[in-house]
């Protein structure tokens, strides 16, 4: 992202955008208070600094018969310099992670998975195991309801 001073209407229009990515301009200009002009211009700034990275359906997970979710979390036994990458290959090769992110704390990564049942929870953390030919720890949280989230 590109350095530039975002301004009070800059945060709002993307507070704005963030809470609905599928505003019109017209909508969007109304809402934050700019002529739709304006609103555009900084709208198109912001894309194109990559401070708005993108937009996107937030799907509901049943509807692709995903009735499971699960936060998965992956400690590293023995930490090589192309791990990390070959990792990342991997997941990016799985359908059921959602979400990866490096952390800190007893854990290096947590996933975020779905599946379409605690079956397909279990065949996705074996296939899991068997990448990592016991160079790290899994532990497996299952999700039983979602109190905020996206």
């Amino acid at each position: 992202m590109q350095d530039f001073h975002i301004d009070g209407f800059d945060h709002k229009l993307l507070t704005a955008l963030a809470a609905d990515g599928s505003l019109t301009n017209q909508a969007l200009a109304a809402r934050v208070g700019l002529s739709e002009s304006q609103c555009y211009r900084r709208r198109l700034r912001l894309e194109q600094s990559g401070a708005i990275q993108g937009y996107r359906a937030v799907v509901a997970p049943r509807a692709l018969g995903q009735t499971v979710g699960a936060f998965v979390l992956l400690s590293l036994i023995n930490q090589s310099s192309d791990q990390g990458e070959r990792f990342a290959n991997f997941l990016e090769s799985l359908p059921n992670v959602q979400s990866c992110h490096a952390v800190t704390g007893d854990a290096d990564f947590i996933l975020q998975v779905r599946a379409t049942d605690l079956a397909g929870l279990n065949d996705f953390l074996n296939r899991l195991l068997a990448h990592g030919k016991s160079r790290f720890r899994v532990e497996s949280r299952v999700i039983l309801a979602t109190i905020k989230g996206v």
